[in-house]
């Protein structure tokens, strides 16, 4: 009877984190670039039940198999979906947004960006990200859509990382008032269409967008920000083959489908007092076994 409660306890704790992550989605809805995270469950492992045969519970003796059982569950991870987010124009010459369709040779990925192929081998849709360096540079990645100029002339996002170029350095703009961003990242006078020259009388670099072979290895750190998992100078850019452009003007709104996340939220709310009322339950046959049972 005390397993129930366990089983039940853990359930409870599980749902809850669900309920957690859930409800960060809904409160994402409306910023740009967010991706959302499914909590993932997973049972503890399972127990072998014997049946002991004697008084003394001798190693050796011979107890029938009753059974296995399952002690619980946990919600073990937050797994991101990196899937294409909807495009909202602004005609704010600062907003951009990023849309990719990169393939994987040889492998046919759905929308929720896995698949395995002939081999088995588990095979990830790579995506695209805008790359940042923070205010301790470090390189971040992310998918924000909204940019503006800090009064160094450097492109940054709202929180002040700022974006990097294709040379590995800030991306720095003396004239704001007359930048086009093409599809692939050049930075060009919007009047004549020349590329902008910078300081050294060179044309700026253009924006470095990082692809990311596998975006598991991507871990969320706040404001919509990740950091890799591994050593950031082996991450490659896009190439030109690759199906990545940047729009700009527009943003990238959250992925987030608001009517599955508040049917999920129900759900996990119902599941939840479930096993509420199995704890309840269990509590008052204990406390019958003990009141009245004990008493004869």
């Amino acid at each position: 009877m005390i397993r129930g409660l366990y089983t039940a306890t853990s359930g409870m704790i599980a749902l809850q984190r669900k309920q957690e992550s859930i409800s960060n989605n809904i409160a994402n809805m409306n910023t740009a670039g967010y991706k959302q995270a499914d909590t993932e469950f997973r049972s503890f492992p399972k127990m072998m039940v014997e049946l002991a045969r004697d008084s003394e519970f001798k190693y050796n003796a011979t107890k029938p198999i009753l059974g296995v059982f399952s002690t619980g569950v946990l919600a073990e991870e937050n797994v991101m979906r990196f899937n294409q987010g909807d495009l909202q124009e602004t005609n704010n010459p600062f907003d951009f947004a990023l849309v990719d369709r990169m393939e994987v040779d040889g492998a046919t990925i759905g929308e929720n960006g896995i698949t395995r192929d002939s081999q088995g081998t588990i095979v990830h849709r790579p995506k695209a990200f805008f790359t940042v360096m923070d205010s301790s540079g470090q390189i971040r990645y992310t998918r924000a859509s909204k940019f503006m100029f800090n009064d160094s002339g450097e492109l940054v996002t709202p929180e002040g990382d700022r974006l990097m170029g294709t040379d590995g350095q800030p991306i720095v703009v003396a004239d704001q008032s007359k930048i086009n961003v093409t599809k692939n990242g050049q930075i060009l006078q919007s009047e004549t269409g020349y590329p902008i020259l910078n300081a050294g009388n060179q044309p700026i670099a253009g924006f470095l967008i990082s692809k990311i072979a596998n975006p598991d290895k991507l871990i969320p750190i706040g404001n919509n920000k990740f950091r890799f998992d591994g050593d950031p100078t082996t991450v490659p850019g896009v190439e030109m083959s690759d199906s990545v452009e940047i729009h700009q003007g527009f943003i990238e709104r959250s992925n987030v489908d608001g009517t599955k996340a508040m049917v999920d939220m129900i759900t996990v709310s119902r599941a939840y007092e479930a096993n509420q009322k199995m704890i309840q339950t269990i509590d008052k046959n204990m406390e019958k076994t003990v009141n009245d049972v004990g008493r004869v």
